[in-house]
């Protein structure tokens, strides 16, 4: 939301660590056609305010439960789209 972000780049982090409340999970992960893995924010999107969309299962990430923890501590409920491992289609499309 406007107050978080999940991320695995340091650079990221680094970045607005002084703006935002950011959690840091492992990279990889993430299925990303021709690619060794993609991103989370690329696998994810805030569908509404209180709604964050995953493309596949987040249950397949090992940070699954800190980023359970984290999004509950910002007001904010997770989906997983299917059952399959988590894929990095660009974004999950924003519709608010």
């Amino acid at each position: 939301n406007d107050e978080a972000i999940i991320t695995s780049d340091t650079g990221i982090r680094d970045a607005a660590k002084d703006e935002l409340d950011i959690l840091l999970v492992k990279p990889g992960y993430v299925k990303l056609k021709n690619m060794p893995y993609g991103f989370i924010g690329g696998a994810s999107g805030l569908f509404d305010e209180g709604m964050l969309v995953f493309n596949g299962n987040i249950k397949t990430h090992p940070d699954y439960n800190n980023i359970k923890y984290f999004c509950t501590n910002h007001h904010v409920n997770i989906y997983s789209l299917h059952d399959g491992e988590l894929e990095d289609i660009g974004s999950v499309i924003q519709l608010f």
